[in-house]
This record gives structure tokens, C-alpha cells and sequence, in this order.
């Protein structure tokens, strides 16, 4: 308990989401009454990722109110997480914090200081609820149920109108970003020993504002776009494509057509962009690059954030099949304790995070830059988890490799060495060497195999992508095209594109590239990871210091290394030696678009890597 309450310093802080009918006047109020009151005071307003003019009105009211702090958090982030924004940033003895919105009157905190002579905290509770009587019943529900698995016993545990001490609440280490951090509180509060008492308080009617945990969708293409879309589709100029029934040449003319005349007469691009919408989408600036990513909070008693990174031809929607069970696990029959806060953004240059004008020099390890200032300093999470598959394995390597301490651990679909493209020809899977004499026929069988499914892609990207994309932004069936060959040739398809991934979503992921003149800038990733190449920032051994798992899929096979043996044969290459590897799974079938072909094996392998690393 306070000793002193004359003496005593107070923070107070207010969560605000869309807020700006009534963040003026609730501001004005809390700074009038408690210049009354013979207080040392701070208030601190979150702005947690308010859509509307809440920013603009706080900047102008604490240009002028020098005990007015006011924090920004770029999306919302959810009530938890505003209020542990505002305890980090708190200097006072005591804190109190109520919403924005309206809803209390500050007036009503008077009668609560003495108190604190007594008890460690009071906490409020709403004499005549102003809701629906929906969220009422839910209420009194989550308050049984508190009682029961907590064994904390409140009238009203989710009022937002509580006074702690301010030591307290700074030194505590809170996991709950959404609303239930106020059970997490007390929980710890009761834990620790400390006593509270609770008071009744006035609830008032909402003015306006918007409770925090809205899901603002951004993803929208014009009617413009889709038309100069139907009207080059109908104007392209077909070549011969005789003589390749059998794909030798690269993509048939046959199989093409009938995907474009999908394309023109089947496919349904808002029904598409209405699937992508049931997710958050949130446009941010990241050291002046535009980033688009798409997020779900994971539903758990701790969620941790994890962070997924593509590759190429791929984009952000090639996660779609895993991010509700990375989220929400109970909801798939698997333990919530496992579940995580998805963050999936677009690499810069593909998708929507466009367009790139000011960063030509864009390749994987400064991703990996870009990333960690996402996570840490936007979304402010002290700690994340990360994975990757193809371009973004690198880009989740340089993580482990760089920020190891800030990470919980990493989960890639390959292990390479994030010196891949380094020297002079890194376009060439061969470094130039040709095939040994000797080899078994069947091995070498599969060398030039796996020669033809990547040599063009690696030494047209790396050596010259501008000149292809000036055909491929132009024409969206040379584009489909290009995507296409890989799509058909680097999945473990069983002979048909199809059996992997159907027209629609083909077309769904043709569509993020197209409409966003995305192919250039994407295609480019390959070339600056050897124009500026990689370098260590420390010499300490394994270079990737973060716990790191990884998926092996069969279709992926070196030559003449079976599934059975793909693990000792990693462990005993020159790769092993790089990463902290805590979780090596292989799997018989999956191609190289792993969480799309096999979802269900890269989630297990996924949760078994940070089974013991959250």
C-alpha cells in the first residue's frame, strides 16, 4: 500500500482506437481535473493504429500540453498491447488507466487514492453496464470462468478503470495483447502477494470510437485494372508453340490457352480478393519502404509472434493454408498453448508491397533488416519467432544469423548457406563444373534433371531480369507464363500443375503480381543477392545462432540421396555446420512450394520446433 498519497505521482493512461468524435474532449477532462488535484501526473494516450483523425487531434493537443505524452503504434495492435505500450513508457508511482472512448468520467478516480492507504491497488467496477445485453451475459460468463481457472474473484475483471501501483505494472512481464490482459494482471497481482479493493464507478453511454481489434481490409483492385486486364488477354498475340506437346520447350501453348480462357471467362478476382479480405491487411512505411502484410491473432493462452516470409514466384497468399492453424490450433483439434500471432508480409517489390522506386539494391539480408524493425520497432515485440521457405529461408537465416537474441527460435524449408549467391556464378547450380566421369547413370540422370528445373530461372534472374520483365509487365499471359513453368515443373505434382494447385488459385497468385507491376522488382531479389553480396556481421560458429528447424521434402532430393537418408546427409555436408539445428524433419512427398503442397506437414514440423522454444 501507498504510504504517502498527498505525495504521490500518478501516470494515467487512455487506450484510443478511432477515437476522434471524442479523444479531444476526454483528453481535456483528465488534464483540467487533475491540475486540480495536488498530484504530480503524466498522461500518456496510446494511439493504437487508429484509421481515422485520433493521430492529428493528439499531436495538436499535446503541442501545447507538455504532461501529454502520446505514443503511435502504427496498426492495431489490440487493448493489451496499447496498455503495455503506455506501462513501458510511464515514469510515475502510481498508474491508471480507463479507455478513451467516453465511457468514464476521471472524476470518478478521486475517492479511489485514499483508499490505497489500505490496499495495493482498487480496481473499478460498472454500477449500471451501458451494453448490450450480449456483451453483457458474456461478460458475466468470462467472470465465472475466471474464478474458476484463475481463482480471482471480481465483479467486473475487463472494467477499464483501474488504479495500480506503477512499479508494479512496469517491472511485470505481460504475455496477453488483447482483452484479457486484465485477468492477467490481477492473476499475477494476487500471485505477488498484494491486496485490492474494488469501488463502483459510473459507465456512460459510447459517444463514438471503436472498440480496439478492428479489421481494417485494404486489398482492393480497381475496375480500371480488371478491364485493361480482359482487353490485353483478348489481344495477345499467340506464338506457334508447335512441337511442344510435351513441354520440352518450356510452357505448351495448349494447357496456356486453356488457363487464359479461364482467366477471361471463369475466374473471379473478387471473390478471390474477399478470401484475402477475412484476414487484417495493413500498409506500412519500414525505413522508407513500403510494406504490405497480412495478420491473425493467434487465439491462446500465449500466443508468440511468428513471422513468415516467401519466395519466388510465390507471394504473401501461399500461407493462406497454415495461417489459421498457426493461429488458432484449438480451433483444429491441437493445443492452443502452441498457438502464434501470424505476421505474413510481402517481400518488398512483389505483391503489395509496391511499388519500389527508391530501393533498386533490394535482396534477402536487407529484408532481414526491414523485418526486424517491423516486428520490434513498429509492432513493438520485444521477442519473435520467424520462418521462410526459398528466397525468404535466406531472408529467415540472415535473422537467426543477426538477430539470434531477439528471436525465439527460426523454422526454414531448406538450409542453405546464406552465401548461395556469392561469386561469379552464382547462376549456375554447377559453379561451372561439369558432370565427373563415372557416375551412375541414375545419378546422373537426376543432376541434369534438377539442371533444367532451375538453370534458366537462376541465370535469367541473376543476369538479366530487366530485359525479360520489360515483356512480362507488358503481356499478362507472358508473365503467367513465366510463373506457370515453375509452378508446373517445382511442385511434386504427379505430371499436372493441378493436382497441386487448381486454376483459381494459379490465377490468384498471377493476379498479386499482375496488378501490382510486381514482376521486375521481384525477379530482381535474385540478381542484387549477388551484386551485394552477403557478408557475416560475426565470425562465431554456427553462423545462424538461433534454434533452427527445418522441413527436407522429397521432390527435392540431392542426387542418388533417398528420403530415408536426406537427414544424415545434411548432417554430414558442409551446411549442417552453419545453422543451430534443433528439429530436422523429411518428408516423402512436397515440392518446393512446401506450406502449399503439404500444409498439415509443415505446420507439425513448425509447432515441434518451437515446442520447447516459446
Amino acid at each position: 500500500m501507498q504510504e504517502n498519497i498527498t505525495g504521490a505521482s500518478i501516470s494515467v493512461i487512455l487506450p484510443a482506437y478511432n477515437e476522434e468524435v471524442v479523444i479531444a474532449s476526454t483528453v481535456a477532462t483528465v488534464l483540467e481535473t487533475l491540475a486540480t488535484w495536488s498530484l504530480d501526473f503524466e498522461v500518456i494516450v496510446v494511439n493504437d493504429g487508429s484509421q481515422d483523425a485520433t493521430s492529428a487531434i493528439l499531436e495538436s493537443i499535446a503541442a501545447t500540453h507538455p504532461r501529454l505524452k502520446v505514443l503511435h503504434h502504427v496498426v492495431n495492435q489490440g487493448y493489451g498491447a496499447a496498455l503495455m505500450s503506455g506501462f513501458k513508457a510511464s515514469t510515475k508511482d502510481l498508474i491508471f488507466f480507463m479507455d478513451a472512448d467516453g465511457q468514464f468520467d476521471i472524476r470518478d478516480l478521486e475517492p479511489f487514492l485514499p483508499l490505497l492507504q489500505e490496499y495495493d491497488a482498487v480496481l473499478g467496477y460498472r454500477i449500471k453496464r451501458q451494453d448490450h445485453w450480449m456483451r453483457k451475459l458474456n461478460a458475466w460468463s468470462w467472470k465465472v470462468l475466471v474464478r474458476m481457472v484463475f481463482g480471482v474473484s471480481v465483479r467486473d475483471i475487463d472494467c477499464a478503470f483501474k488504479l495500480y501501483p506503477g512499479k508494479f505494472l512496469r517491472e511485470l512481464r505481460l504475455e496477453t495483447r488483447g482483452a484479457m490482459i486484465n485477468t492477467e494482471i490481477l492473476s499475477k497481482f494476487k500471485r505477488a502477494g498484494l491486496t485490492y479493493t474494488q469501488l463502483g464507478v459510473r459507465h456512460l453511454p459510447r459517444k463514438g470510437g471503436q472498440a480496439t481489434g478492428a479489421k481494417p481490409a485494404v486489398i482492393h483492385v480497381s475496375d480500371e485494372q480488371l478491364s485493361d486486364l480482359r482487353t490485353r488477354l483478348k489481344l495477345t498475340r499467340w506464338p506457334l508453340g508447335v512441337g511442344n506437346d510435351d513441354w520440352y520447350y518450356g510452357v505448351g501453348r495448349t494447357y496456356l490457352e486453356e488457363l487464359v480462357d479461364y482467366w477471361l471467362g471463369a475466374y473471379d478476382w473478387r471473390k478471390a480478393e474477399a478470401m484475402i479480405n477475412r484476414y487484417e491487411h495493413y500498409q506500412v512505411n519500414v525505413d522508407g519502404v513500403p510494406v504490405h502484410f497480412m495478420r491473425k491473432p493467434g487465439v491462446g493462452p500465449n500466443p508468440i509472434p511468428l513471422i513468415l516470409t516467401h519466395g519466388w514466384p510465390w507471394t504473401f497468399w501461399h500461407w493462406s493454408k497454415v495461417i489459421d492453424p498457426l493461429a488458432d490450433p484449438g480451433a483444429f483439434g491441437s493445443d492452443p498453448a502452441e498457438a502464434f500471432e501470424v505476421i505474413i508480409p510481402s517481400l518488398p517489390g512483389f505483391g503489395f508491397s509496391t511499388p519500389l522506386p527508391n530501393h533498386p539494391d533490394m535482396n534477402f539480408w536487407k529484408v532481414a533488416d526491414l523485418w526486424h524493425t517491423l516486428m520490434t520497432g513498429i509492432l513493438g515485440y520485444e521477442k519473435y519467432a520467424a520462418g521462410g521457405c526459398d528466397v525468404g529461408a535466406l531472408v529467415t537465416g540472415q535473422l537467426g544469423h543477426k538477430y539470434a537474441n531477439e528471436l525465439y527460435a527460426i523454422h526454414i524449408g531448406s538450409a542453405q548457406k546464406l552465401s548461395l549467391f556469392n561469386g561469379d556464378r552464382a547462376w549456375d547450380l554447377s559453379g561451372g563444373h561439369p558432370i565427373p566421369e563415372g557416375v551412375p547413370e541414375h545419378i546422373q540422370a537426376r543432376i541434369i534433371s534438377l539442371d533444367r528445373r532451375f538453370a534458366a530461372h537462376l541465370a535469367v534472374h541473376v543476369l538479366d531480369s530487366s530485359t525479360l520483365a520489360y515483356g512480362l509487365s507488358d503481356s499478362p499471359v507472358g508473365m503467367l507464363a513465366w510463373i506457370l513453368e515453375r509452378w508446373a515443373n517445382w511442385s511434386d505434382n504427379n505430371g499436372h500443375v493441378e493436382h497441386v494447385v487448381s486454376k483459381d488459385d494459379l490465377l490468384t497468385h498471377a493476379m498479386i503480381f499482375w496488378v501490382n507491376n510486381a514482376i521486375e522488382t521481384s525477379m530482381r531479389m535474385y540478381a542484387n543477392a549477388n551484386r551485394y553480396p552477403w557478408a557475416p556481421v560475426h565470425a562465431r560458429w554456427p553462423v545462424v545462432e538461433a534454434p533452427t528447424g527445418i522441413t527436407f521434402v522429397g521432390y527435392e532430393n540431392p542426387p542418388g540421396v533417398s528420403t530415408e537418408n536426406r537427414v544424415q546427409h545434411f548432417l554430414s555436408s558442409d551446411r549442417a555446420a552453419w545453422y543451430n539445428h534443433v528439429n530436422i524433419t523429411v518428408h516423402d512427398r512436397g515440392g518446393h512450394f512446401i506450406p502449399w503442397e503439404i500444409p498439415d506437414g509443415w505446420i507439425d514440423d513448425v509447432r515441434r520446433t518451437f515446442r520447447h522454444h516459446r
